[in-house]
């Protein structure tokens, strides 16, 4: 199911809409992943936004956000800054060309980020290298210039070093702001040996050039918020088509053909200022075929340019960007969470970058990971071979694996007669082809069912084989071993009653080691249909307290009725007669 939500944009308009979307998959009783294909610089890039932070209290077991990484590797937004104590260096940033226009008004806004315990000084020049204003720790300022009006801020923000600088066209000079800025910067104490991390925040101008950086530009710690928290799956960009056909259906390419396959020019990238890696992913972000807006400003896109873009129809054209890309990763997440409803973060990302294709990007020389839907998909397990065998010790369950993409633990779930599912095999069964386990509590006329099931490093666990099996024989009551044993909780208490001619009563009861009664857990009758029931110990005597650890011993004591209307005396042979007894063995601990 699709549930779009339409926003202004805003941090909390986002997030508010991320939450709708959780609401209604909450009322519906179903997983969701929200895909976000927006973003924005502000903040340190560390995770620790109050827009993150709301997003990242939303996440969860089949709570899924994924994020596009941003399109800003080549842009020059992101500059790095590492002074030696007692030594200025000059941070320049270029204000772009602009036509003063009445009805607007124009700036750029960067921001920095550092160690609060660092402390700094900051000398604003404009492009001639006159000194504008100073600003130092705890400032906040406004300084009126023929170039422009400059508002700055040297700020402590939730616990990080903040420094603002905003450049905005002064109308009652004849000046523009356009040029070169420069921010000298002094580094008066450099307790935390961490570097000043600064962004392109912000900006409105009317023409095609953007604010950037003209020292210490960084493409790396590019990639925008709120991509940049742990828990939010950030998707970066590969090129897969170099080439289409336009509205007349005559192929058009790109100038510079990209190298399809590979990491997108624009594709931005991290670490993140904490130096954790981002993104996580690349998907098809370079040359992607989509929906085309039926609504889209001609002055945005002129007519000519946009029948190159669209293709024959005109309801789909060509696009690129980290936004193309994510809708890939989440649609790959939509079909997990149909497998895996209860998937976290950590697993889906675990899980689509184990079962990526690897690539180098040439920018950095690292390994990144293309999204490969089909191999998230597929099963880590392939078997072979899988079969229970009827031996004098029970049920041998046995299976044979072909291939194993990913080294998995494997684990046999049972249940009888249409009762509830448990696990056969205590600990994971590891070792060599082929595997095998011996069920030895079988059950007489019962109907068996044995689940082989893998389970991957990040605990996810994928049904390989569900096997069936008939024990021949007449079915008696069974009382199953009490779980977990040994206990420090509750324990769980299974036994059934299979059917009989005319149905019996029972008793449960737990008794010391000297046989003395402890607690009555429960009695009644149970019809000749049979029953499976379930009864809780929380390990309390009948006056409600606590029992000293030990061992104790469960008691189920059951009586056959031995007439009931329409029943013979002979239904009734081979059934036992008076009260029978079947004990379990638990130990309690401290």
């Amino acid at each position: 199911r699709l549930v779009a939500v339409r926003s202004n944009l805003t941090e909390f308009g986002v997030a508010y809409g991320v939450r709708y979307i959780f609401e209604r998959a909450d009322e519906i009783g179903l997983p969701a992943v929200v895909n976000l294909s927006l973003g924005n610089h502000f903040g340190p890039h560390a995770g620790t936004t109050p827009f993150e932070r709301a997003l990242e209290a939303m996440v969860g077991p089949g709570r899924i956000i994924v994020a596009a990484a941003g399109n800003d590797a080549h842009r020059d937004f992101h500059a790095r800054m590492d002074p030696s104590p007692g030594v200025t260096e000059q941070l320049q940033v270029r204000f772009p060309r602009y036509v003063r226009d009445p009805e607007a008004f124009f700036f750029s806004d960067i921001e920095g980020w550092f160690s609060w315990k660092d402390t700094y000084r900051f000398t604003i020049r404009d492009p001639q290298g006159d000194v504008v204003g100073v600003v130092e720790k705890g400032m906040e300022r406004e300084f009126v210039h023929n170039r422009g009006i400059v508002r700055s801020w040297y700020l402590e923000d939730d616990g990080w070093g903040s420094f603002l600088l905003e450049i905005e066209d002064n109308p009652l000079s004849v000046r523009l702001s356009t040029g070169t800025w420069k921010v000298d910067v002094e580094a008066l104490d450099r307790a935390s040996g961490e570097p000043l991390d600064f962004w392109v925040v912000n900006w409105r101008v009317n023409t095609d050039e953007l604010p950037r950086f003209e020292s210490h530009a960084d493409p790396a710690g590019s990639v925008i918020v709120p991509a940049t928290a742990a828990r939010i799956l950030a998707t970066g960009a590969v090129a897969t088509r170099a080439c289409w056909n336009d509205v007349r259906d005559q192929e058009r390419c790109y100038g510079n053909r990209p190298d399809l396959g590979g990491v997108a020019f624009f594709s931005s990238y991290g670490p993140t200022r904490d130096l954790r890696k981002k993104p996580e992913l690349l998907a098809p972000g370079f040359g992607v075929v989509s929906c085309r807006s039926s609504s889209i400003d001609p002055s945005v896109w002129p007519e000519d340019e946009l029948d190159e873009l669209s293709v024959p129809g005109e309801l789909y054209w060509l696009s690129q960007g980290t936004s193309m890309a994510a809708p890939h990763v989440s649609g790959a997440v939509a079909l997990l969470l149909e497998r895996f409803p209860d998937l976290t973060p950590e697993q889906v990302a675990w899980r689509l970058v184990r079962d990526g294709q690897r690539i180098t990007d040439p920018r950095t020389g690292s390994e990144e990971v293309v999204l490969d839907i089909g191999r998230a998909l597929a099963p880590p397990v392939r078997l072979a071979a899988s079969r229970v065998v009827q031996v004098p010790e029970g049920n041998r369950i046995e299976w044979e694996v072909e291939t194993e993409r990913t080294a998995v633990a494997f684990r046999v779930l049972r249940s009888v007669a249409g009762g509830p599912e448990h696990e056969l095999s205590r600990d994971r069964l590891t070792g060599g082809n082929p595997y095998a386990l011996l069920d030895s509590h079988v059950e007489a006329g019962r109907h068996h069912l044995y689940r082989i099931v893998a389970e991957d490093p990040s605990g996810v666990r994928e049904t390989l084989a569900v096997l069936e099996s008939s024990v021949a024989g007449t079915p008696v009551p069974v009382f199953r071993a009490p779980d977990p044993n040994p206990a420090r909780g509750s324990v769980s208490l299974r036994f059934g009653f299979p059917p009989t001619p005319a149905g019996g009563e029972y008793t449960l009861e737990v008794v010391g080691v000297q046989g003395r009664l402890v607690r009555r857990l429960g009695e009644g009758a149970f019809t000749p249909e049979g029953i499976d029931l379930r009864v809780g110990w929380d390990q309390n005597d009948d006056l409600g307290q606590r029992v000293p650890s030990g061992i104790y011993f469960i008691r189920l004591a059951y009586t056959l009725h031995r007439s009931a209307p329409g029943v013979s005396s002979a239904d009734l042979a081979g059934y036992p007669e008076g009260t029978q007894t079947l004990v379990r063995r638990v130990v309690t601990l401290p």
